[in-house]
């Protein structure tokens, strides 16, 4: 059912037209569009994120009165493997946030779902779904210099002003709702940590680090891991990321690790300098 305008007429874009503006003896054809909107967003109960952390939230029960965000209206079309799902028609819950100074950045990422739980995070200013930030509000990673297109759980806003801004999470047509985790962070500026836990290892044993970030979190899909000109295989849990090199020879042998965090996903030419919130960590791994 499409929203209604407060007069009982259906909201939605009116059919494009051609206006023609006279002055003396010339005439101008002007194009225009119109779109009349009553935003649902405000109505909704809100939940209050009052500092960065990690928090728990629960679409099932929830209220389902907003379906689609904008602007931008698509979801990165421009010749992205996006994917996303711009067809929001289940439950959402929505949690507020008052900034009070003007910031570097903030954001939301979610972190974990129940099973068969699936919710799709927008960031929107003032109460109003019609009010996304911008690209940077919708869950792809935008940033030219890494992986642009991907699918990530994230939402954000670059330089962003002092308002309200509420972060959506939002269940898709056909999906469940249900319990889920996110972590909010506001002046992320920093990437992720690093940190070598086996200098000298054994044949066959496996090389271990420790990857944290305080501010959005570690994005493990970012990961890009050498031993010397190899890409062996990897897995990443409770912060720690285990390498399994395979038979090294004796000797010493270059370790390259280059991660980022979520903040990284919205990062674009407005920020600088080019990838501030990724690490790129080197170090000798010596098999005796």
């Amino acid at each position: 059912m499409p929203d209604e305008a407060p007069d009982g007429a259906p909201c939605g874009p009116g059919p494009p037209g051609i206006g023609t503006i006279e002055g003396g003896s010339d005439a101008r054809r002007v194009p225009y569009w119109l779109h009349v909107e009553a935003p649902k967003l405000g109505t909704e109960k809100h939940g209050t994120l009052t500092r960065p952390g990690t928090y728990g939230g629960n679409s099932a029960g929830k209220q389902s009165l907003v379906s689609s965000y904008r602007y931008p209206e698509g979801s990165l079309s421009c010749n992205c493997r996006t994917g996303v799902q711009t067809d929001l028609s289940g439950p959402e819950q929505v949690f507020q946030y008052r900034l009070k100074a003007p910031a570097a950045n903030l954001g939301a990422v979610v972190l974990t779902h129940a099973r068969g739980v699936r919710v799709s995070p927008r960031l929107v200013v003032g109460d109003d779904e019609n009010r996304l930030v911008g690209y940077t509000a919708i869950p792809v990673d935008i940033n030219p210099y890494s992986d642009f297109g991907r699918i990530v759980p994230a939402v954000g806003a670059v330089f962003p002003v002092p308002a309200t801004y509420d972060i959506v999470f939002d269940t898709p047509a056909g999906a469940k709702p249900g319990k889920f985790t996110f972590r909010f962070w506001v002046n992320d500026l920093t990437p992720p940590t690093v940190r070598l836990l086996t200098r000298t290892v054994r044949v066959n044993q496996k090389i271990r680090l420790r990857v944290t970030d305080g501010g959005s979190g570690v994005d493990p899909a970012s990961f890009i891991v050498n031993v010397d000109a190899l890409r062996p295989s990897y897995v990443y849990k409770a912060g720690v990321l285990t390498i399994s090199p395979g038979k090294l020879k004796r000797g010493a042998h270059r370790l390259t690790l280059v991660a980022s965090d979520y903040q990284e996903t919205k990062n674009m030419e407005n920020t600088g300098p080019v990838r501030p919130n990724t690490r790129t960590f080197h170090a000798t791994i010596q098999v005796p």
